[in-house]
């Protein structure tokens, strides 16, 4: 108990002997994690692509009502204003390429 209000851990001492493990050091991923899931991507790629979100909905199975819930998401998650300045972002970090756009548009 006197330990504790002094504010010593009680490994604090046998740590410093000599052993080199006063600190650990933190581990960084290799990789950073996505930022968008993989629905959130596709549902950003047919975007890009000009559909409308009744026909994204259509494409992916899915209510128009969950197209909006997503791109919200997804401008919270980018910090954004505007699905356009998501879209934007997304083209500058390669989250979405523009030949897919177009491949997916136009094929």
């Amino acid at each position: 108990m006197r330990r504790y209000l002094s504010g010593k851990n009680e490994y604090e001492g046998r740590l410093d002997r000599g052993r080199g493990m006063t600190q650990m050091k933190q581990r960084q991923s290799k990789v950073d994690p996505p930022i968008l899931t993989p629905r959130e991507r596709a549902i950003l790629k047919l975007i890009a692509g000009g559909y409308k979100n009744k026909e994204i909905g259509d494409r992916l199975y899915i209510r128009e009502k969950t197209i909006r819930e997503t791109q919200i998401r997804i401008m919270r998650k980018l910090n954004a204003r505007s699905i356009t300045s998501v879209l934007d972002y997304a083209l500058r970090r390669g989250l979405i390429s523009l030949y897919e756009i177009l491949e997916s548009r136009f094929s």
